[in-house]
């Protein structure tokens, strides 16, 4: 009589393994290039929203000192963006650069799709295996995080 339970065994550990590595996917990030990107359009396009009102200075009415920083959360770093764009460019590509070497996990939506067809396989394979040795009077416990579409499928 086959080992039920140790077939299963083994089918878990595969499992579990598999569940790991599709939640590292699930928080992986851009791949390197697109991050990079992302962050010198972002420079860009907090610089463009800072506005240098020479009109303030101009205008009789108001008061000797006129702050040209853009208000806001974010206004001090628009204008830093606005000045010296080349610079925070360089900064937050060091940044970026570091943050990829230190090991991170690129998102990859083909590599998620093929973990997760082989983690539906593996779900089929234990459901098979549990009733086949249900079939046969040994009872085994079903994991309590099955996919309830793979008990429904057979």
């Amino acid at each position: 009589m086959p080992d039920f339970n140790k077939d299963v065994s083994r089918l878990r550990s595969q499992i579990a393994a598999l569940k790991e590595q599709l939640q590292e996917q699930e928080n992986g990030v851009l791949p390197k290039a697109a991050a990079l990107q992302r962050a010198e359009a972002s420079v860009y396009a907090f610089a463009a929203d800072v506005d240098f009102p020479a009109h303030h200075f101009l205008d009789q009415e108001r008061s000797h000192l006129v702050n040209p920083t853009p208000q806001g959360a974010n206004g001090a770093y628009a204008l830093l963006c606005k000045l010296f764009p080349e610079q925070v460019i360089g900064l937050l590509t060091t940044e970026i650069k570091a943050a990829y070497a230190g090991g991170v996990t690129i998102a990859d939506d083909k590599e998620r799709g093929k973990m997760e067809a082989k983690f539906g396989e593996l779900e089929r394979q234990e459901e098979r295996i549990i009733r086949q040795a249900a079939a046969v009077g040994v009872r085994i416990a079903r994991r309590a995080d099955v996919n309830p579409e793979v008990l429904l499928a057979s």
